[in-house]
Parts: structure tokens; C-alpha cells; sequence
């Protein structure tokens, strides 16, 4: 029996999302339009037009170095100064909840602080524990950064 060794469409489709997201990501082009930076409801942050301080190899090049912690820290004070830090922090990747750029969101973040905590703390212990607190918010009890207190509570 011959087998065929052809991708299944499923992963052929994967292939070419990725593919056309990489040729149109405003990095891979030379020759891409500016970012907006004039959103209603968007705070922006206050040198997102500086973008060579944080992408040196701006206007062609839009990475920064790893970690990027490391760049925040240039301008912002550090916020991993306590015994527990939480995960994303200690990993040196503050881009996980935070938007360099510009967020409709308080401190700039991804999300609103209960969607965004509960894309990594999705648990049914996590479950149990907003329904028994009664939905007060994730960061009225928790610290989001760092904490000397157990499940970095304040």
C-alpha cells in the first residue's frame, strides 16, 4: 500500500495564515504604512512616536531586545523588588499584559484586569475562588507584579 505524504488541508491552511500574517506584519516590509496613533478611547504611551528608543533599527527593523523587561526599566520603576513575582514579570516579558504602545485598558494593559488574569489563571480553582469572592476583581486582593505575600496578595 502507498502512503501519500500530502499536508492535510487543516495544516496546509495553518501554514498559509501564518505565512500571509509574516509577509503583511508591518515589520516585514520596508515599505509599510506608519502605525495610527489617533484611536478614540486608546491611551497611547507618552513617547510611542520615539519608536528608534525602543526599535533601533527602526524604520526597517520593529524587534527590540530579549528580555524586554530590560527596555521597560530604562524609563519605568522596577516592579519586581518583592519576594513572589508573578510569572510573566520574572520571565522579563511585561509585553504579556502590558501594550507598549497603547491600550483602552488602565496601565496600558492587554485587557481589562479580570480578562487578562484569566487567560493564564483559567483553573476551576480560579473558578471557585471569583465566585466565592464575590467578583471584587483580581487586583483588588492580588498585586499583579510582585508581592511578599503568598498568591501575591496585598
Amino acid at each position: 500500500m502507498e502512503s501519500s505524504h500530502r499536508p492535510a488541508p487543516f495544516a496546509l491552511a495553518v501554514l498559509l495564515v501564518v505565512l500571509a500574517g509574516w509577509i503583511l506584519h508591518p515589520a516585514g516590509s520596508a515599505h509599510a504604512a506608519p502605525p495610527v496613533f489617533d484611536k478614540p478611547g486608546v491611551t497611547y504611551h507618552p513617547d510611542v512616536k520615539k519608536c528608534a528608543d525602543c526599535h533601533p533599527g527602526a524604520p526597517r527593523d520593529f524587534h527590540v531586545a530579549r528580555p524586554v523587561d530590560a527596555l521597560c526599566y530604562r524609563c519605568h520603576d522596577r516592579m519586581d523588588t518583592k519576594k513572589l513575582v508573578h510569572g510573566p514579570l520574572g520571565s522579563g516579558d511585561c509585553t504579556t499584559c502590558h501594550d507598549p504602545h497603547g491600550s483602552p485598558y488602565r496601565a496600558l494593559t492587554v485587557a481589562s484586569p479580570d480578562v487578562l488574569c484569566n487567560r493564564c489563571h483559567d483553573q476551576a480553582s480560579s473558578a471557585k475562588h471569583m465566585r466565592e469572592s464575590k467578583a471584587k476583581g483580581c487586583v483588588t486582593c492580588h498585586e499583579p507584579h510582585s508581592s511578599s505575600k503568598a498568591f501575591l496578595r496585598k
